[in-house]
């Protein structure tokens, strides 16, 4: 997921733009949260997703940050082939786990052994699932918590920027690079499958230290590559694709229908509450959050073992 090479290139070309998160610098601010990265990272690291969500949201709650969770709904057919890819990855692998774990291991060696266990667990964390229980459990958890979450009508992306955009939130949680892309001022990273570790990437001095303007910046990450380009584009890297921004013209002989459809995608052009949401969804979200169930917390805590501070 994400603008291909946008990460590595950032690190090594525009290093002031990431610093380790200042939880108190956040103190009276509003996040918004993908859900599903957590969750997909979490179950690839063999972690529970929901105490991985619980622990994030007691942090929050401890700096008086407002979180807004945002799960994702139904993708766009523009992203219809990188899904099918991805489906097919996991299929694949799914039929290599099955394979790998119905060989007679009692009589291999220590290191067969070994090697066996790695490549179910390599294949595993490289090919999540996530499944609707797990989506439950954290609404759940929201819900007895007393915090604001809604199902976007599409892709969960296109509603966390559009509330960065927006103003509501000031940064968005998230592991994807589109956010940046999308033009959220703070991208929060988890750098850890249990979020414990954060890193803040700023836009801004991403723009200014390239020296780009935040379209040509949108245009630059459609050369590199996005969900939304398909197979058949030809993607640039990250340098080629900001030298030829600046140049001008950088779309030249390239598919004008599909670069204006990704580039549409990402800014928000014609994004909405009205369509992006539901009607239930949008009156949900217009009602904020619900109250707290204090009961269904402690209950949670006392079912998956966490600390007593958590229950807030």
């Amino acid at each position: 997921m994400g603008i291909r090479g946008l990460s590595g290139y950032l690190k090594w070309k525009v290093p002031g733009a990431r610093s380790s998160l200042s939880w108190p610098s956040w103190a009276a601010s509003a996040w918004a949260i993908d859900v599903s990265c957590i969750l997909y990272r979490a179950r690839a690291a063999s972690l529970e997703p929901i105490t991985v969500v619980a622990s994030l949201l007691y942090r929050m709650r401890q700096s008086n940050i407002t979180p807004i969770f945002v799960f994702d709904g139904k993708p766009p057919a523009s992203k219809a082939e990188v899904l099918e890819q991805r489906r097919d990855q996991r299929d694949q692998a799914q039929k290599e786990i099955v394979a790998l774990e119905s060989l007679d291991i009692s009589g291999m060696s220590q290191m067969d052994k070994a090697m066996t266990e790695k490549k179910i667990a390599d294949l595993t964390a490289r090919n999540p699932t996530v499944t609707g229980s797990d989506k439950d459990l954290i609404k759940q958890l929201l819900y007895g918590a007393g915090v604001l979450f809604v199902s976007a009508s599409g892709e969960a992306d296109d509603l966390l920027g559009l509330l960065a955009r927006s103003g509501i939130v000031k940064a968005v949680v998230s592991t994807d690079m589109d956010m940046l892309a999308r033009g959220v001022p703070i991208l929060i990273v988890p750098e850890t499958p249990d979020t414990s570790v954060l890193t803040e990437i700023n836009t801004s001095t991403i723009l200014s230290t390239l020296g780009l303007t935040y379209p040509q910046f949108v245009d630059a990450c459609i050369l590199m590559g996005t969900d939304y380009t398909g197979s058949s584009f030809r993607t640039r890297p990250p340098i080629d694709a900001i030298v030829a921004v600046k140049r001008g013209d950088p779309f030249k002989g390239l598919d004008q229908e599909l670069v204006s459809a990704a580039a549409a995608s990402l800014k928000g052009s014609s994004a909405s509450f009205e369509v992006l949401l539901n009607p239930v969804q949008l009156a949900k979200f217009m009602d904020g959050a619900p109250a707290r169930e204090p009961e269904t917390l402690a209950k949670m805590a006392g079912e998956y073992g966490w600390p007593s501070s958590w229950i807030c």
